[in-house]
């Protein structure tokens, strides 16, 4: 196994052999005891009802769906804990869709804003054709700037 540095400055193990698929979580340096695998639940995904995963990110709970070809944009959906059960899903600012067109597919751009931890407002295009097109700029004054290339996780 060799260490790796995530995207976030953190750490976490995995083989080195191609054709594995094993990951560990770093414990001072070593690899650490593998997580439990999610299990699905009773409880149904209110958009593809699809069963819903109960996890935990920094010892906070919550429910989410895998299924992206089942949800609109194909998108996951999470939702909170609300004392051992899926809570009402948080509403989402709407995507607009634009004029301009995704130069990778020739798709509509979605437009989604947003105000960075530090107050900073961003814009974002979105290709339409997710998950087929994974394209995404950043943007100003309204406009996509091409030369921009977002990385995006939806």
């Amino acid at each position: 196994m060799r260490r790796i540095k995530d995207k976030n400055g953190g750490f976490f193990w995995a083989c080195s052999d191609p054709d594995c698929h094993s990951f560990l979580p770093d414990a001072d340096g070593k690899p650490g005891a593998p997580r439990e695998k999610a299990v699905p639940s009773e409880f149904p995904c209110p958009v593809c009802g699809k069963p819903l995963y109960r996890k935990e990110k920094d010892g906070a709970p919550y429910w989410a769906c895998f299924n992206r070809e089942g949800h609109a944009n194909g998108e996951n959906v999470f939702l909170p804990d609300d004392n051992g059960k899926p809570g009402k899903p948080k509403q989402r600012a709407p995507r607009i869709v634009t004029e301009f067109v995704c130069p990778d597919c020739g798709k509509p751009l979605l437009l989604k804003n947003g105000t960075s931890k530090t107050g900073k407002a961003w814009e974002r295009f979105d290709c339409s054709g997710f998950p087929t097109c994974k394209s995404s700029f950043w943007g100003g004054n309204g406009k996509p700037n091409f030369d921009k290339r977002a990385k995006t996780s939806r």
